[in-house]
């Protein structure tokens, strides 16, 4: 298993990260012994190996027509239709840009359909929000300040719905609890009852939900 090991002064205990790509990196202390990390990546073995599968869903894509990438519960086609439910009409043949125009398609979809949803679930269990926003952040896929604005990653729209809602209900659980307790898991379960099904969902295709 090959890792690559930074030693810096700006971490107290040794820490791990596997990306989407399948890259391990250690993040250790200055004069850490080459021992306790071997210790360290042998005790999260399972952990690694989890994340490893899970990164070799990622997908790499090129943005050519007829190309389809996942939207929701259906999928997108590139200027050709593919069997996909969606189909988006590129006007460059350059790839930045094809991607540029794909992923602001994804924003302005995603925002509307969260704003459906907070909608639905705002009015049901009589909660409150002050406003949300489409960000492009890569390691949250959603947040909630402490004066109540949510904010969600462009990137849950390569996600089903069932994913999408339960971080919707993630967030707005959080302008009830700002922490993790009982009292908050609770409210998620009430809001979104299936929300341990999307949670594996993100445990196992997490990879999914990149474009480079």
């Amino acid at each position: 298993m090959y890792y690559k090991i930074i030693f810096t002064n700006k971490v107290k205990n040794v820490n791990l990260k596997v990306d989407y790509k399948g890259e391990i990196l250690v993040k250790a202390p200055l004069k850490t012994d080459p021992e306790l990390i071997n210790f360290f990546i042998l005790k999260h073995k399972k952990w690694i190996e989890n994340r490893l599968k899970a990164a070799q869903k990622y997908q790499k894509y090129n943005f050519t027509d007829g190309e389809r990438l996942p939207f929701l519960d259906t999928c997108l086609s590139l200027n050709k239709k593919n069997q996909c439910a969606y189909t988006l009409e590129l006007h460059s043949k350059h790839r930045e840009k094809r991607k540029k125009q794909v992923i602001n398609f994804y924003k302005e979809q995603l925002k509307k359909y969260i704003n459906e949803q907070l909608f639905l679930f705002c009015s049901k269990h009589n909660l409150k929000y002050k406003s949300f926003s489409i960000t492009s952040a890569k390691k949250r896929y959603g947040s909630c300040s402490w004066d109540k604005r949510l904010f969600f990653t462009w990137r849950l729209a390569m996600a089903p719905t069932f994913v999408v809602n339960y971080v919707i209900a993630h967030e707005l659980a959080h302008t009830k609890y700002m922490n993790h307790s009982k009292e908050f898991w609770a409210l998620v379960a009430k809001i979104y009852p299936k929300y341990k099904e999307s949670i594996n969902w993100l445990k196992e295709n997490y990879a999914m939900l990149y474009l480079d």
